[in-house]
């Protein structure tokens, strides 16, 4: 196992990494992915993660999530014993929950439209 510090980022610290454009990747498998996303966000399984981790930015900070935190911290704690930059985690219980709400809401494949919030988050 690698012995690393992963920063887990709240629903806030998502939001304001998302605003400045930080670049999000999904290291949850493609069902997952067409079922709900973060919008703009890199598909990057973890199951192909080392084989493909030359795709993520290395001039850059970058975060990294799934839908617990499981697998974006063993993608991180990787990536990061590899000397990348990473701006932290996100822990998603829900993509539709808290932290989908604040980042603009999630895509789910089965409406193939995004929901618009006229308020902005609290």
């Amino acid at each position: 196992m690698y012995e690393t510090q992963v920063q887990e980022l709240s629903p806030e610290e998502a939001k304001r990494l998302y605003d400045q454009g930080v670049p999000f990747f999904d290291v949850r498998e493609v069902e997952e992915y067409a079922q709900a996303r973060i919008p703009g966000a890199r598909l990057l399984p973890l199951s192909e993660f080392m084989a493909r981790y030359g795709e993520i930015p290395k001039d850059t900070p970058v975060v990294l999530y799934c839908r617990t935190g499981n697998r974006s911290w063993q993608a991180a704690a990787w990536l990061s014993a590899q000397g990348a930059s990473l701006a932290g985690g996100a822990k998603h219980h829900d993509l539709h929950g808290e932290t989908a709400r604040l980042l603009g809401d999630g895509h789910r494949s089965g409406q193939q439209q995004q929901r618009q919030h006229t308020q902005p988050p609290r």
